[in-house]
């Protein structure tokens, strides 16, 4: 309960500097998801080394594509 008062208490805080919107979680989830595939389930270390390769590709992507690709990266790895 306190855990969920604290959290609640900081989305408070950040929301109105941030802009938060209803649906800015997906991108979110979807590059957790392929970093979860990517790294492996059960290694944590291997999920953020796949962490810090997906943002790299991600960032550097943008010199090649157009920014509106740079969310695509992460779901190409999966094919």
């Amino acid at each position: 309960m306190l855990s969920g008062a604290i959290g609640a208490l900081a989305g408070c805080v950040v929301s109105p500097l941030t802009q938060t919107q209803y649906d800015g979680g997906t991108p979110l989830a979807i590059k957790g998801f392929a970093v979860a595939v990517f790294g492996g389930l059960g290694n944590s270390m291997a999920a953020v080394a796949a962490g810090l390769i997906i943002g790299l590709l991600e960032t550097f992507s943008i010199i090649v594509l157009p920014l509106a690709y740079k969310d695509a990266v992460a779901i190409t790895l999966f094919s």
